[in-house]
């Protein structure tokens, strides 16, 4: 087991991150000894050094691990692929490295219905929305988003490839009902857009204050003073 801060696996999504951690850097060697699988659980508190099963969520993702690049003298940047979401049941070694019982989960039953079909669509603009804020997504992204018809593959698929904090992910991560964890997924990007709005407010009102105040700066440099104004 590994534990991630601040990131968070999801299954069917490919994710890199450096480690540093000797515990981390220990069980990806013994990883890369036996089937190359790990189980990534996200910490709940980014700053905690050394992780105990109280410091960890319940719920992460079995990965597969594609490749491992050393970038420096204790450190190693890893690529993984996401496989299935699991649960943590009991960790029970904590040196050299972590290990775990987990067990695995499948996504809930459910069926297609007009609600279903209600709430991918409003999903859809509300990414729509979010991508023409932000600006920073790829086309093949949204080209593969506006793709996904199941609704908990477009959870995922969104929640994995935007900007949110963990908890946020963690929280679409952990449902396993598809339509719900979209509706989830839904509430999240709602409250996204609202604050990219916000923000977009605020550096346009910075702007124009900034503006102002270099007009006036240039006014009180060309007006004439008084001595000029006056004849001789």
């Amino acid at each position: 087991m590994l534990a991630l801060r601040g990131l968070t696996a999801f299954p069917n999504e490919t994710l890199s991150f450096d480690v540093e951690r000797d515990i981390s850097i220990y069980a990806l060697d013994n990883a890369m000894e036996n089937d190359r699988r790990l189980f990534l659980v996200t910490q709940k508190e980014i700053s905690v050094a050394d992780p105990t099963e109280e410091d960890l969520y319940r719920v992460g993702t079995i990965c597969h691990i594609l490749q491992i690049i050393k970038t420096s003298e204790n450190s190693v940047r890893v690529i993984v692929e996401g496989e299935e979401r699991a649960r943590l049941h009991r960790m029970w070694q904590g040196k050299p490295f972590l290990q775990a019982n987990v067990e695995l989960l499948e996504d809930q039953s459910w069926r297609a219905s007009d609600r279903t079909e209600a709430l991918t669509r409003r999903t859809y603009a509300l990414f729509g929305q979010y991508q023409e804020l932000v600006g920073n997504l790829s086309d093949q992204l949204v080209a593969s988003v506006l793709d996904i018809r199941d609704p908990g593959l477009l959870a995922d698929t969104i929640a994995a490839n935007i900007n949110l904090r963990h908890q946020d992910r963690q929280r679409v991560l952990q449902e396993l009902h598809p339509a719900r964890r979209l509706l989830v997924m839904n509430e999240i990007l709602v409250h996204e857009v609202d604050i990219a709005v916000l923000e977009s407010d605020i550096d346009q009102k910075v702007r124009q204050r900034v503006g102002q105040v270099q007009r006036d700066i240039c006014l009180l440099y060309t007006s004439p003073s008084p001595r000029d104004s006056t004849s001789s």
